[in-house]
């Protein structure tokens, strides 16, 4: 990924992304979260979650190591 672009970011996931009833995706830096997506962001399609990345946001990262984290909610209870 790189500053200034609009990318999508995909994840596959080992089960169907309808299971999802809550979702969060943090993009972080040095340990603190810069970029906070949730499931209104998100194109969810088979075992596939697409978030797109507007230009604005990735001019808000720094050049180095971008750590991302999903967290969700299932319909039956379950956290991931």
């Amino acid at each position: 990924m790189r500053r200034g672009t609009t990318p999508t970011v995909t994840f596959s996931l080992p089960f169907d992304s309808a299971q999802i009833d809550v979702l969060s995706i943090a993009f972080s830096q040095d340990g603190k979260v810069i970029i906070e997506k949730n499931k209104d962001d998100c194109i969810l399609t088979g075992n596939i979650i697409d978030v797109k990345l507007e230009e604005i946001e990735t001019l808000t990262l720094k050049e180095g190591i971008v750590e991302m984290q999903i967290k969700a909610s299932l319909t039956n209870g379950s956290k991931i």
